[in-house]
């Protein structure tokens, strides 16, 4: 299943152009996961892959951590970090859901570590 998931990271290597950048940084993430035998070596906490992710695209939302990282519980793993010294920005944005209705959520950002 390894060999599957390399093949398709390729691929998407090689067709994604304009994305190029943002697409290879968000693979990383996807060969760290808990389900790939690299987790041994280059195991990273779902906390780690947050400040990652933040410090290479400036934010994160609820929506960006299910599908790029995997993290279903993003404001449980903010909780955890704030606990740890981490300072972040809120900012409470609007969006329209799949239905077209009006929906709210938190983007987040980070504000240093004291």
């Amino acid at each position: 299943m390894g060999g599957v998931t390399y093949k398709l990271i390729a691929f998407f290597r090689k067709t994604t152009n304009a994305y190029n950048k943002a697409f290879l940084t968000t693979t990383q993430y996807v060969l760290s996961c808990r389900h790939c035998p690299q987790r041994k070596e280059n195991t990273m906490t779902q906390q780690e892959r947050i400040i990652q992710y933040m410090n290479d695209f400036g934010s994160i939302t609820a929506l960006e951590a299910v599908a790029d990282l995997g993290i279903t519980q993003l404001s449980a793993r903010i909780c955890e970090l704030q606990s740890k010294g981490y300072e972040f920005k809120k900012e409470m944005q609007t969006g329209k859901n799949r239905y077209g209705e009006p929906t709210h959520f938190i983007r987040y950002s980070l504000g240093g570590k004291s």
